[in-house]
């Protein structure tokens, strides 16, 4: 029972300080992009956001499922659901780019969502992190939520010390939210080390 109020309080302090970093990120961005571009890299942002409901694909709650019942499976399953979300990202990163060219919106719009699109693939992180969950282990997602909230900061705090673009924002941002996925990812080898040969029917079940 302790395990999981620790558990629990350390997620929600976490997403405090998390938010509070956000907030502060969302400050310098909007006050350095100005009103238009601002409002354009919150719409690349919410487009974006759909094809990442389709990349999640429902994985994250068959993982849970599966490793709670039989940890014995998580190498196995997690290996073959990095295979299965990394197929569908092959589609959905060239589907948004194309998507947002037919729609006609502007250059500025569209170069957003090339560069944006890449971070689709961070979307990998929530597959490690139920690792932790199952392990009410989530001090170490917390930290590393903690190292992206800190290095967006940073980066977009440079940024800002030259004339800032779009482009340059969003890579910023793309670049925090790497090191926190990186960082769990290395961190969940000292839990699980992941199975390459994919075992589809663990998936299908």
């Amino acid at each position: 029972m302790y395990r999981v109020l620790h558990n629990s309080a350390v997620i929600v302090v976490g997403e405090v300080f998390y938010r509070f970093m956000s907030f502060f990120s969302a400050i310098l961005i909007a006050r350095s992009l100005g009103g238009e571009r601002y409002g354009e890299f919150s719409f690349i942002y919410a487009y974006l956001a759909f094809f990442e409901i389709f990349v999640q694909f429902g994985f994250n709650s068959i993982i849970t499922r599966e490793v709670s019942r039989d940890r014995g499976k998580a190498p196995s399953l997690l290996g073959s659901i990095i295979y299965a979300r990394t197929g569908i990202l092959v589609v959905a990163i060239p589907l948004s780019i194309l998507l947002i060219r037919v729609l006609g919106y502007p250059i500025s719009v569209q170069q957003g969502v090339l560069f944006a699109s890449f971070q689709l693939l961070l979307s990998m992180r929530s597959v490690f992190e139920v690792i932790f969950r199952v392990n009410l282990r989530m001090i170490y997602p917390v930290l590393w939520n903690l190292a992206t909230g800190r290095s967006n900061l940073i980066l977009i705090w440079l940024g800002t010390r030259h004339p800032p673009t779009l482009p340059m924002i969003i890579l910023c941002y793309i670049a925090s939210c790497g090191i926190g996925m990186l960082g769990l990812a290395f961190q969940s080898g000292r839990y699980v080390s992941v199975d390459w040969s994919p075992k589809w029917v663990l998936i299908k079940d």
